[in-house]
């Protein structure tokens, strides 16, 4: 078993059908090793096996052959649901409560957590978040991005090691993704959680350490972020228009020496950047 690794995927197979060809396996003898405190993306075209992949390391679903190992434990059957958080695409649909504060609360009251100390870890988890002010908020009023910081509370409070992300920005826009990304990083950081981010958006990349793109059901690319950016012919399928955006910010950043402009839409870029011309 390789050491500091958290997750180690050992030559899985899966198919949705009851195939037993290899031709028609999503995945195929699939290998991955993820370790403690890592920051990844997994990438690629529509059907490449991301959801699949992920749905396989929560638990969701049961590899056809091979084994899943977490912390060197054999988990194939049985998953690491309390160890494992999984953000949705739609923020609103893993809402469960009316109130921020119970929905915060929902997952300790099942695991039968002491109630007395239940407000304190709910209080904590919605700081961790920067949606303390939301404590007593009715869910439905929220924003997207503000459900999905609940969401993200809820299961900081059940002190999961690592949390799935699967599309969590895709329907927030642009001021609430680059928050979401912002908090995905503090999270990495500050608090040594493992963060895989399933995305289709070129920029969101860059916010990880590393990347692995898929292409039907096998590895095309494991690496460091920077290194699949400056590969044109690796990140073709996000399309031109991403691609030559990255490559103008990167040289904007060497520049201004900012940062802070991953994320960002074309339209808000320009916006900016005309906005500190006509101060000067």
């Amino acid at each position: 078993m390789t050491n500091n690794a958290q997750i180690i995927l050992d030559h899985i197979s899966f198919s949705y059908s009851e195939a037993t060809e290899k031709s028609h396996f999503l995945l195929n003898e699939f290998y991955l090793n993820v370790k403690k405190g890592e920051y990844i993306t997994i990438a690629g075209a529509n059907g490449s096996g991301k959801t699949t992949l992920a749905s396989m390391i929560k638990g969701l679903i049961t590899p056809t052959s091979g084994e899943i190992y977490y912390n060197g434990k054999k988990v194939t059957d049985c998953g690491m649901n309390s160890e494992i958080g999984y953000i949705f695409s739609n923020a609103e649909n893993q809402i469960v409560s009316p109130v921020v504060e119970d929905d915060v609360a929902f997952g300790l009251e099942n695991s039968g957590f002491n109630r007395q100390d239940m407000k304190g870890v709910v209080l904590s988890s919605l700081d961790k978040v920067d949606a303390l002010n939301l404590q007593k908020e009715l869910t439905h009023l929220l924003s997207g991005g503000e459900q999905q910081k609940v969401n993200i509370a809820g299961i900081l409070a059940l002190e999961c090691k690592c949390i799935i992300f699967d599309e969590a920005s895709s329907m927030l826009d642009p001021l609430s993704r680059r928050a979401l990304l912002r908090l995905l990083k503090e999270l990495n950081k500050q608090y040594k959680i493992t963060i895989i981010q399933i995305t289709h958006n070129l920029f969101e990349l860059l916010n990880s350490d590393r990347v692995i793109y898929l292409y039907s059901g096998q590895i095309l690319f494991d690496g460091k972020s920077e290194v699949f950016i400056n590969n044109k012919s690796s990140c073709y399928s996000f399309g031109e228009k991403q691609r030559l955006l990255i490559e103008f910010i990167q040289k904007l950043e060497k520049i201004t020496k900012d940062c802070s402009f991953y994320g960002w839409d074309l339209e808000d870029l320009v916006s900016h950047l005309s906005g500190l011309a006509e101060k000067k």
